[in-house]
């Protein structure tokens, strides 16, 4: 590093470290897990199964039973993103355009059941969830939602239960895990799988020390310098620490189960093989998901680079069922899109009530 970039560096450490100082006298509010009413329908040793009620939307719309929705976060980090600030809720969106609303909510490992593999989350938890939403709301089929890993979740289960979903929406989902701009996917080949099969979670601390190493400078410095430039505009400094906290709030994660998915598709990358082999099942790809397909992804997305999410296109979804939409935003920015732009939340809601009905 050069003695120009060095200082650079240091004064920029010494601007943060005094502007944390100052942010530490101003008195912040706290935030609520959630917008929206929820209650818990479902609790299992490893999920919970949330109903989402509006509880702040001027907009009373009525709820149709086909728009019933199951949301399916990734393990990664804490599903309250969906609902996480007024007016820029996913959930909130969803319900303002007629959908009722569930949430698969992932515990945290070591919660529940200890031996558990890729197939549970991707089968096992989301059938038993479909099972009850189709039970208690009267319906034969399910709209799902995926979200990031999640989507990857979603799409597995639509492949081997096609009877049971009725239409598939995935959001900043990974298909193509070898593209060129995929730097995760660069990082993760080099990892050690014995080990991570050997140890019993991966603690969120470690998780989160991984992400930031994909850009350093934006995750640990940058945006550090842009919340101290602005630290007398209380509002962003509320909305600004309300996203740090959910992002280092990172859950526990089975060793086996993290294993098993970067060898399953950062390593093979399954979608593109005859077959995908877990421990219990053996899914076969020969043929594709006949229900309408919604594919959502970010332009500026660097943890599932465009490219790794429009690659669905013509795979294991039929070209006239299948619609993408580019939103102009990063990975995070899916979820914390508000004002006078158009959604992901409501965008999915008007596509299920133009493909349904």
């Amino acid at each position: 590093m050069s003695d120009v970039l060095l200082k650079s560096f240091l004064t920029e450490c010494k601007e943060i470290a005094g502007g944390f100082e100052r942010l530490n006298s101003k008195h912040l509010k706290s935030h609520k897990d959630s917008f929206c009413t929820r209650d818990v329908v479902k609790d299992e040793p490893d999920y919970c199964l949330y109903l989402y009620q509006s509880a702040y939307s001027k907009k009373k719309k009525h709820l149709n039973k086909n728009k019933t929705v199951l949301i399916i976060y990734s393990l990664i980090n804490r599903a309250t993103i969906v609902d996480l600030q007024r007016n820029k809720s996913l959930v909130g969106d969803l319900l303002d355009t007629g959908c009722k609303v569930f949430l698969l909510d992932w515990k945290e490992f070591g919660s529940g059941t200890n031996n558990l593999s890729l197939s549970d989350y991707s089968f096992q938890f989301i059938d038993e969830c479909v099972d009850f939403i189709k039970y208690a709301t009267n319906n034969s089929d399910v709209n799902l939602i995926g979200l990031c890993q999640g989507g990857v979740f979603s799409l597995l289960y639509a492949l081997k239960n096609k009877n049971k979903v009725r239409s598939l929406a995935l959001m900043s989902t990974p298909i193509d895990f070898k593209t060129e701009k995929d730097t995760m996917s660069k990082i993760l080949e080099h990892i050690n799988l014995d080990l991570l099969y050997s140890v019993p979670y991966v603690s969120g601390s470690m998780l989160n020390s991984f992400f930031s190493m994909l850009a350093p400078y934006s995750v640990l410095q940058k945006k550090y310098l842009t919340l101290i430039a602005k630290q007398d505009d209380l509002e962003f400094v509320e909305k600004f620490m309300l996203m740090e906290n959910w992002r280092m709030d990172s859950p526990r994660v089975s060793g086996p189960v993290l294993a098993e998915f970067i060898h399953i598709f950062y390593h093979s990358n399954a979608f593109y093989n005859e077959f995908i082999e877990f421990k219990s099942i053996k899914l076969k790809l020969d043929t594709k998901i006949d229900v309408p397909v919604l594919n959502l992804y970010g332009a500026k997305d660097r943890l599932v680079p465009p490219d790794a999410s429009t690659a669905l296109s013509g795979m294991v979804v039929k070209r006239s069922l299948y619609d993408e939409v580019r939103f102009d935003c990063g990975h995070i920015g899916m979820y914390t899109m508000g004002g006078k732009e158009k959604t992901p939340g409501q965008v999915i809601g008007l596509w299920l009530g133009e493909e349904l009905f």
